[in-house]
C-alpha cells in the first residue's frame, strides 16, 4: 500500500515514569535506516535484515557510540504493522532519563516527534482502522469502568463499523 506520509515519526508509547520497561515506537518510510544509526543487534546482523514480527536483543548507542541500554527490538514490516508502515519498537529499561535518551537518539538520527494520536491517525489513513475503530482507541485508553472498556473494545473490534456497513449496503440496495 502506498504511504502518504513522508516523515518517520517516533514517540514513547508507554506512560512517562519509572517502570520496568518503556517502549519507544519509530514508524515510517525510514524507520529501519533511522534505527540502524543507533541500534546494533547483538547478533551482528543489520536491523533491516530481521524478519517481520520478530524480536531480538540489541544495544542502544548514544552519539559517542557508548551503550545506553540493552533492549529488545521488535520489527514490523509494512503493511503488516499497526500504522501500515515499517515500524520498530524498542523495549528498553523504563527509567525516565533513559527513555528520554533513547527517544532523543531516534530524533537525532532522523525521526521527527510524533504528535498526540499520530500513530493511530496513520493507521486510519492507511486503511488499517475505520474512523469508529480509531476513535475507540482513545476509549480503550481512557476507560475508567469495565463497562466503558467493554464498549470501547467492541468498537475497536469493529462493532460500529460492521453496523454502518450493513446500513450503507441496505441504502445502496434501496437506491439502485
Amino acid at each position: 500500500m502506498y504511504s502518504m506520509f513522508t516523515s518517520t515519526i517516533a514517540a514513547v508509547s508507554t506512560p512517562r515514569g519509572k517502570g520496568g520497561i518503556a517502549v519507544i515506537r519509530i514508524s515510517g518510510p525510514d524507520a529501519f535506516s533511522v534505527c540502524e544509526n543507533f541500534i546494533h543487534m547483538k547478533s551482528g546482523k543489520p536491523l533491516s535484515s530481521l524478519c517481520a514480527n520478530t524480536t531480538s536483543l540489541a544495544r542502544v548507542l548514544d552519539s559517542e557510540g557508548e551503550t545506553l541500554d540493552e533492549a529488545v527490538v521488535t520489527v514490523y514490516r509494512a503493511p503488516h504493522s499497526y500504522t501500515g508502515e515499517d515500524t520498530v519498537e524498542i523495549s528498553c529499561h523504563g527509567g525516565i532519563l533513559l527513555t528520554e535518551a533513547v527517544l532523543s537518539r531516534a530524533l537525532s538520527c532522523g525521526a521527527v516527534a510524533a504528535g498526540p494520536g499520530e500513530f493511530t491517525r496513520r493507521a486510519f489513513s492507511q486503511g488499517k482502522l475505520s474512523l469508529s475503530e480509531a476513535e475507540a482507541v482513545i476509549g480503550v485508553i481512557d476507560a475508567q469502568t469495565h463497562a466503558a472498556l467493554r464498549l470501547s473494545r467492541k468498537n475497536l473490534e469493529g462493532a460500529i463499523h460492521r453496523k454502518t456497513d450493513e446500513v450503507y449496503t441496505k441504502i445502496g440496495t434501496l437506491i439502485s
